[in-house]
């Protein structure tokens, strides 16, 4: 019912601007939002969208890139200094080029700094990865006597999720709301981000009830934190247990929260705490689910995947010819990327370099076949396989390969 009202505007060939008005309740939030994309995206999406926290751009490729560049918030500061708005946007594309001292540069030059230029300073900081930085600018904001707006929280507690700093990320939140000030969906995002990051699961459920009791249209993103908050805990059966939980509670998975999922049985790999049997049937259900789900792996998604059947290996090492392979996991990875390939799916650049290196690991390493009568089995408890004789009535079982 609003799309009538959204209005698009191209500016170059990888940038738009989405224009969204005010509407009736507040429910959406109104102002002008620049994507940056680098596929073919459709905006259909929009139709069903509740709130912008949960606005879901539907992606043919990768990723679509979404940032507030203003507010209703700070459209009064942007009038009072209509100059800075060029510094404003110098920053925005330094910061999505990664260049940071340019934004630097940019920064000191403005005589008569806003808020605006602040948060865009901090937007910046973000994409830089320069997180200390950014809160820096933050302080610096506090310190100037200007408002706070719902954005600059956000700034702040985007930065605070990056770090894990979820102790200080709760008093910004405190504040914030102590204030009067109106938040904005990614001042919830960065608050869950920051107690996902230190795998602190019960604190993310508990703020998203607190979120949904407070009247918040939760989006994919929002319950995207819990899958993070398990990754960090090398726990994938508690991942897995989360993507049901967003499907149980409207969110559909997206492959941001598979990625995720999969990163949980990497990490458990790496960590000895799941051997080459758990983590090969974890990702058969993975896959599995994804597939009932209608979601496409993608090269972030597959460098995941094969890193999992590795053990957890950084693929760098692998390269380096550093430490032995299974001959069963290196099987495995390469069926997965033949799998991907069959399905177009394009691959990292360290995917790209390490395909070769692992197909000729291969097809020099012979998996063993067992004889006619036994199977293979995989203890629960250890992950470890296990071999027992089908012919024999008393079933003789055995450790060791027959």
């Amino acid at each position: 019912p609003i799309c009538a009202d959204i209005s698009l505007k191209l500016m170059a060939a990888s940038r738009l601007l989405l224009r969204i008005p005010r509407c009736i309740g507040d429910r959406f939030l109104a102002g002008t939002y620049s994507i940056d994309v680098s596929c073919e995206f459709s905006l259909n999406a929009i139709r069903n969208s509740r709130c912008f926290g949960s606005l879901s751009l539907r992606k043919s490729r990768d990723f679509v890139k979404l940032q507030n560049v203003h507010t209703s918030q700070t459209k009064q500061a942007e009038e009072h200094l209509p100059e800075n708005r060029k510094f404003t946007a110098q920053m925005n594309d330094l910061g999505w080029k990664g260049d940071w001292p340019g934004v630097q540069r940019i920064f000191a030059s403005i005589e008569n700094k806003n808020a605006i230029n602040y948060n865009a300073a901090m937007a910046a900081a973000d994409r830089c990865g320069q997180y200390d930085e950014g809160l820096g600018m933050f302080s610096a904001l506090r310190k100037s006597g200007m408002v706070l707006t719902g954005v600059s929280y956000a700034s702040a507690l985007t930065l605070l999720g990056r770090l894990g700093r979820y102790e200080e990320a709760s008093q910004l939140w405190s504040e914030m709301m102590e204030s009067g000030t109106r938040p904005t969906p990614a001042c919830l995002t960065g608050l869950l981000n920051a107690a996902a990051v230190q795998g602190n699961i019960a604190e993310v459920r508990k703020r998203l009830q607190e979120a949904e009791t407070a009247g918040w249209v939760l989006g994919e993103i929002h319950f995207a934190c819990l899958v993070r908050a398990a990754r960090e805990s090398r726990d994938p059966d508690l991942a897995f247990g989360a993507l049901e939980e967003m499907r149980s509670r409207g969110a559909k998975p997206h492959i941001v929260a598979y990625t995720l999922a999969m990163g949980a049985c990497c990490r458990a790999a790496e960590a000895d705490i799941m051997k080459f049997g758990q983590v090969e049937e974890f990702c058969n259900k993975l896959m599995h689910s994804m597939r009932a789900d209608g979601i496409s792996q993608n090269a972030f998604f597959l460098e995941e995947h094969v890193k999992a059947l590795l053990g957890g290996k950084r693929l760098e090492l692998i390269l380096e010819g550093s430490g032995q392979l299974d001959p069963s996991a290196l099987h495995a990875s390469v069926a997965a990327l033949d799998q991907a390939a069959a399905a177009g799916v394009r691959k990292t650049r360290l995917i790209s370099k390490v395909e070769g290196k692992l197909r000729s690991l291969s097809q020099n390493v012979a998996v063993r076949t067992l004889p006619a009568g036994w199977q293979q089995t995989v203890d629960p408890g250890s992950g470890a396989p296990y071999y027992w004789r089908t012919t024999d009535p008393a079933g003789t079982v055995t450790w060791q390969h027959p």
